[in-house]
């Protein structure tokens, strides 16, 4: 069964009833998902919940990072949402906006986080298409 903390019971200002319903609505959207996750026993705790919106948000994949067909955005396995290797990220950063909404938030693998740093997608994506045409 999925281990729920008491950090998971403080999620934003949504009472239980509601965090109940998004975990119930992904079981449902995302059968293998949640079978994956249940049978791991993972400890939902707030990260873990938002980084889990955050994926299925994004379809399971990562928006600034494509696959190595260069077809698709890559999948986040479901398996590696806790842990470091995939890192909450501010669109348009925070030090320029202080805006720290969900909506301004994506899951992104840790090194394009990196990569990425305080620039908003447009500065990364034209430094990356720079360096790409050298």
């Amino acid at each position: 069964k999925i281990i729920m903390s008491k950090t998971y019971l403080m999620w934003g200002n949504m009472n239980i009833d509601i965090r109940k319903s998004v975990i119930e609505n992904f079981k449902d959207i995302f059968p293998n998902e949640y079978r994956i996750l249940n049978d791991s026993k993972k400890n939902i705790n707030k990260k873990f919940i938002k980084k889990l919106k955050l994926w299925c948000e994004q379809n399971g994949k990562d928006v600034y990072k494509l696959n190595s067909s260069k077809t698709d955005f890559e999948k986040i396995d479901i398996k590696d949402l806790d842990s470091d290797k995939y890192e909450i990220e501010h669109i348009f950063p925070e030090k320029k906006t202080k805006d720290s909404r969900i909506s301004n938030l994506v899951i992104t693998h840790k090194m394009i986080n990196n990569e990425k740093g305080d620039r908003t997608p447009f500065e990364f994506l034209e430094d990356y298409e720079k360096v790409k045409e050298l």
